[in-house]
């Protein structure tokens, strides 16, 4: 009898509501993969703004004109979306790794 009831509350367990669902981890790993896509596109053309601006740099090493504050704050950007990025590809990687092994302790 109580290995009965064990096994039934472990069926309950897989089945909770509070379970996140497959096709839902899935849809989250396919906007995310979309998003990272958009994010490498975009990070792309940072970098070219960057290069082209690069060629009217200001000669003046005491100050910075429009174009060197400009070159500055799209590197922070760059900087920016590379961290998001990782961020990015660990939540992807956690969902992966949900849908293959169910819930489990990271730390």
């Amino acid at each position: 009898m109580k290995i009965k009831k064990f096994n039934e509350n472990e069926t309950t367990l897989q089945n909770d509501s509070s379970n996140l669902s497959t096709d839902f981890a899935d849809e989250i790993v396919k906007n995310l993969t979309e998003l990272l896509t958009y994010i490498d596109e975009k990070n792309k053309t940072i970098d070219s703004f960057i290069n082209e601006l690069n060629n009217f740099r200001s000669s003046k090493k005491s100050t910075n004109d429009q174009i060197d504050d400009s070159i500055a704050n799209l590197q922070l950007i760059r900087g920016s979306f590379k961290d998001a990025v990782d961020k990015i590809d660990n939540v992807v990687n956690n969902m992966k790794d949900y849908n293959n092994s169910c819930i489990k302790d990271l730390y």
